[in-house]
């Protein structure tokens, strides 16, 4: 970065910090105001809503019940005025129960009475409020008399109550022991697939002596709407038996009016009708409130869809509300079955909703349901966290505007400030440059005595220094290529011998160094070479290379190899004679025919043999390190080979690595991880032990020259 941008973001620094913290402390402020707010406002609007519709169902459950006490309050009256005109056929009712029917009745009557033709429209089935239909003959009639009953008289009291009930009753019919079935309004234009067992649903057959009796909802079976069917029985008066079943159909929209409130409340709630079935208690739905958005054309006209308005629609036999919280659920439905109302908060359809509940009918577990998306309370919440957020963005514009007034005045500033300071600064970087191309004649000869110009003066000393720097690292990466070519490029391949090794230098170069010597006259004999000179770097890496070519040179040769030993000690002790450094060494050499291994030991430690039972062992014996003593005696052992036997050569660099706390890696760790891999091949074996050796070491750099090799003998 540029002394320039560097000056220009410190001046920014110093003069938008402030500002941008005060705007940061501001802009959280008014962020967890709008929070607190918003969560405040949907708080009490959560609170409210819960009593509001607790007493929305409340009020609406009552209001059920009141207009179902007037409808039975009319049925009543209906069977005692069927008792008193088949008593006395002959004498006009009672004023008490008789009023004067409307002159002409309202229009949207009318409406309601309409069939599905099957595509998609209603017929009308032209109601005359001024007759009924005989069932089964279907014939539509006003005067005369069927079975004692004088319809003059009748029929104006269906009439009356026709009207004054404003369409909350769709059907009356009157079902006598013996004789047609008589339904009001007369029909002139019945649909043809209307079945006569259908009717029941209107004019049941059969009733006992008492108080009203409720039906199901059932869909209507003339117009399709759903109809909930209160029914009772009346006697007759001359010899007390059951004269016949007089009815009253009401639409289920009728009794459960569409709530308004409700409504304002949310666009997506949904009222239903249920009853607690079962053990463990379910809610199975007897019925839904339908919106025309929620149902195709054909499907709305079935079910009474008319001029956009909601009806009620019936379930299938197995619709059940799901069960989404247990626990919630359970408590609900007990509640049901206790008769009790409440609101109670509930995933529905997996959105978290309120449930107000409210029961209608105790003896048939029946209650009225509304469920309302928890959403759609919170609205103003969400919109007044959104007015919040809309002052805090346009705070932030405002503030911006400022910055940037100021961001512009600084920058002319650093622009002015940094012009005298940049031109010395630029010709020194030139010459950063210059050098890092690999001129090193170039000086900066900066004039003056301020820091910069000290800087300059560092840099022409600094560049001689250099210079040297990079010829002695050239120098050190041509010796760590060499040593690394003088290390195996792959272990050689013999029958029944596995071979593998790896030297990991801590610095560029090391003092340590492992070789395969083949032989050219026998290819059943292999020698393992693995030596450490005292110290690091690249003298001990030259000592060894010398001491490695006089090895193989000797090696090759005839003779025993405690004597090649013994020839590269003396030239040794030559070449470090004035230095102090020495070498030590381990040379294996493996008979793969004869299963027999021969071993010089000078100053190395032993070698560790595991045999295929798991016991350990060394290729132990005398021998000090070489260039001690120039006249040192070296001895040459022998020992068999047992197939499967194992054997591991290796610097003090391994067991005397140091964890982070200072313990000491050691050789028993060693042997444990040479056990427990004894079954892979030799390369695993290698690089699972320098593998434990980091994984101990836990981050801490390598110290000491590590090598090691492993020589398996195969069955």
């Amino acid at each position: 970065m540029r002394l320039r941008t560097k000056l220009l973001l410190g001046l920014l620094a110093i003069s938008l910090v402030p500002l941008a913290i005060m705007r940061l402390s501001s802009q959280a402020t008014l962020r967890d105001v709008g929070r607190d707010l918003a969560r405040t406002f949907s708080t009490t609007l959560l609170d409210n809503a819960e009593s509001e519709l607790a007493r929305l169902v409340e009020d609406h459950a009552r209001i059920i019940r009141s207009e179902s006490l007037l409808i039975e309050a009319v049925l009543r009256a209906r069977a005692a005025e069927l008792e008193s005109l088949t008593a006395a056929p002959d004498e006009p009712l009672s004023p008490t129960r008789c009023a004067e029917p409307p002159a002409r009745m309202p229009e949207h009557l009318a409406e309601a009475y309409c069939a599905d033709t099957g595509w998609g429209d209603c017929e009308s089935m032209r109601p005359d409020f001024d007759a009924v239909t005989l069932f089964p003959s279907r014939r539509t009639v006003s005067e005369g008399t069927v079975q004692r009953i004088p319809l003059a008289q009748i029929i104006p009291q269906m009439k009356h109550s026709a009207a004054a009930l404003g369409g909350a009753a769709l059907w009356q019919a009157i079902q006598p022991a013996q004789g047609p079935a008589i339904v009001y309004p007369g029909l002139r234009a019945l649909p043809p697939q209307i079945r006569l067992h259908e009717l029941r649903a209107i004019a049941p057959e059969t009733c006992d002596i008492g108080g009203p009796v409720w039906s199901q909802p059932v869909p209507d079976p003339l117009t399709g709407r759903l109809v909930l069917t209160a029914h009772m029985g009346w006697r007759d008066l001359r010899n007390a038996t059951i004269a016949g079943v007089v009815s009253l159909s009401v639409p289920l929209h009728a009794v459960l009016h569409e709530n308004q409130h409700v409504l304002n409340l949310s666009d997506e709630a949904s009222a239903i009708l249920v009853r607690v079935e079962g053990d463990p208690p379910r809610l199975r739905v007897v019925a839904r409130e339908m919106r025309p958005d929620e149902e195709p054309e054909r499907h709305a006209l079935r079910h009474g869809l008319h001029r956009g308005r909601s009806r009620w629609a019936e379930a299938p036999g197995q619709d059940r509300l799901p069960v989404e919280d247990p626990d919630g659920y359970a408590a609900l439905a007990a509640n049901i079955l206790r008769g009790r109302s409440s609101v109670t908060g509930m995933p529905y359809r997996g959105e978290e909703s309120f449930w107000a509940y409210a029961s209608l009918d105790p003896a048939k577990n029946l209650a009225l349901l509304l469920v309302i998306p928890k959403d759609d309370l919170t609205r103003q919440g969400v919109m007044a966290e959104e007015y919040v957020q809309e002052s805090i963005l346009h705070q932030i514009r405002l503030t911006s505007l400022w910055l940037l007034g100021i961001l512009v005045l600084v920058l002319v500033m650093a622009f002015l400030l940094a012009r005298s300071i940049s031109r010395p600064v630029g010709r020194l970087t030139r010459a950063v440059r210059r050098v890092a191309r690999g001129d090193f004649s170039v000086r900066a000869q900066m004039s003056g005595k301020d820091e910069i110009a000290q800087l300059g003066e560092a840099f022409d000393r600094m560049v001689p220094a250099l210079e040297d720097r990079v010829r002695l690292r050239q120098s050190v990466n041509l010796a760590q290529e060499i040593q690394q070519s003088l290390l195996p490029g792959e272990a050689p391949r013999l029958p029944g011998l596995d071979l593998a090794g790896t030297a990991r230098y801590s610095d560029e170069t090391g003092g340590d160094l492992y070789d395969f010597i083949t032989f050219p006259g026998d290819a059943g004999v292999v020698g393992v070479a693995l030596g450490d000179v005292s110290g690091h770097g690249v003298p001990a890496a030259l000592l060894m290379a010398s001491a490695r070519a006089a090895l193989r040179s000797r090696l090759v040769a005839p003779g025993w190899a405690a004597e090649a030993v013994g020839a590269v000690n003396r030239l040794v002790a030559r070449d470090t004679a004035s230095t102090g450094h020495f070498l030590t060494l381990f040379y294996l050499e493996i008979d793969t025919r004869a299963r027999r291994a021969a071993w010089v030991r000078a100053g190395q430690d032993p070698a560790l043999v595991l045999s295929p039972d798991g016991v350990f062992s060394e290729l132990d014996g005398y021998g000090m390190a070489l260039g001690l003593d120039p006249d040192a005696v070296f001895v040459q052992q022998e020992q068999d080979l047992l197939p499967g036997q194992i054997i591991l050569i290796g610097t003090d660099g391994i067991w005397e690595s140091l964890s982070p706390d200072g313990e000491m890696y050691g050789k028993q760790r060693l042997r444990e991880v040479l056990a427990a891999n004894a079954h892979r091949p030799a390369a695993d074996i290698v690089e699972t032990v320098l593998a434990d050796l980091a994984l101990f070491r836990h981050g801490l750099p390598q110290e000491d020259d590590i090598t090691l090799t492993v020589a398996k003998l195969l069955g």
